[in-house]
C-alpha cells in the first residue's frame, strides 16, 4: 500500500515503507522515494530488449553495483529524514505554547540557555527545567506516532 484514498477528506494519503511499517509522507517525498523503484523498472525492461546489460556494464569497468546502492542509501535515508521531520512538526503543534517556545528558542533558533536567560530574565535553571520537560512531553508524542 503506497497510497489510499480518504474518503472523510476527499484526499489522498501517500505512506513509504520504513524498516517494513508504512509511513504516511507528502506525495513529494512519496514520489521521490519510489522514483528509484520505477528507474529499476524502466532499466529492467531495456535490459529484457538487450538495449542495456548489467554484464555489459560490468564488462566496460562501470560500478553499477556501487552506483545503486549509493542512491538506493540515499533515498531511504531522505524518506527516513524526511518521515522523522514531519512527525517532529506535528509533535510541536501538540506542546503546550511554554514548552514549544522554549524549543523553538533552543534549538530552531539557536539560542544557549544563558542568552535566553538574559533576553527573558529567567533563570536558567528555569529555562533547562522547561527544556527537560519539553523534550520529555516530545519524546512521548513521537513514541506514540512510532508504535
Amino acid at each position: 500500500m503506497s497510497r489510499e484514498y480518504d474518503q472523510k477528506t476527499g484526499k489522498t494519503k501517500y505512506f513509504i515503507p520504513v524498516d517494513g511499517k508504512p509511513y504516511e509522507t507528502t506525495k513529494e517525498i512519496h514520489n521521490t522515494f519510489y522514483k528509484m523503484e520505477w528507474h529499476e523498472q524502466y532499466v529492467e525492461k531495456r535490459s529484457q530488449k538487450k538495449e542495456l546489460s548489467f554484464e555489459g556494464l560490468q564488462a566496460a569497468d562501470y560500478p553499477i553495483e556501487e552506483v545503486l546502492r549509493d542512491k538506493q542509501t540515499q533515498i531511504d535515508e531522505l524518506a527516513v529524514t524526511n518521515v522523522l521531520v514531519e512527525q517532529m512538526l506535528e509533535g510541536l503543534e501538540q506542546l503546550s505554547e511554554k514548552h514549544r517556545w522554549v524549543l523553538q528558542e533552543l534549538f530552531l533558533d539557536g539560542k544557549s540557555e544563558v542568552e535566553l536567560s538574559k533576553e527573558t530574565g529567567m533563570a536558567r535553571t528555569t529555562i533547562q527545567s522547561q527544556k527537560y520537560s519539553a523534550l520529555i512531553q516530545m519524546r512521548k508524542i513521537m513514541e506514540g506516532k512510532n508504535n
